[in-house]
């Protein structure tokens, strides 16, 4: 398993180049994702094919997830480790003494990260 390494290009870093060097989008579609979101979840997808990435994160906005096909819930402002496969994250926090997870399309941590909800690296 891979992780997010000091010493080279972090996982956060490489993510943040790409999301303010993506151009704004060039035609007008229905769909809400934008350039910079695709750049993001395709470069989560190109690292995490071989095996999942850990990184750890900040949650700094609302972020949700869906626990199965229930209503929405806020994980909260905190410290998370975000592991990622070529489809899903999986976010991991403790909650008081008692470990808590969640699990979101890659697409949907793409979103919060160009919106800056989820801040990797912390």
């Amino acid at each position: 398993m891979k992780i997010c390494a000091i010493n080279e290009l972090s996982l956060a870093e490489a993510i943040a180049m790409l999301a303010s060097s993506a151009d704004a989008p060039q035609g007008v579609t229905d769909s809400p994702v934008d350039g910079s979101e695709v750049f993001v979840e395709t470069f989560l997808r190109s690292v995490s094919t071989d095996s999942p990435v850990r990184c750890v994160g900040r949650i700094v906005g609302r972020v949700e997830f869906r626990a199965g096909e229930g209503a929405l819930f806020e994980i909260g402002m905190r410290t998370v480790v975000i592991e990622t496969t070529w489809a899903d994250a999986l976010f991991s926090w403790f909650d008081g003494d008692a470990p808590d997870i969640a699990a979101m399309p890659l697409s949907s941590l793409s979103r919060y990260i160009v919106q800056g909800c989820v801040v990797l690296g912390a």
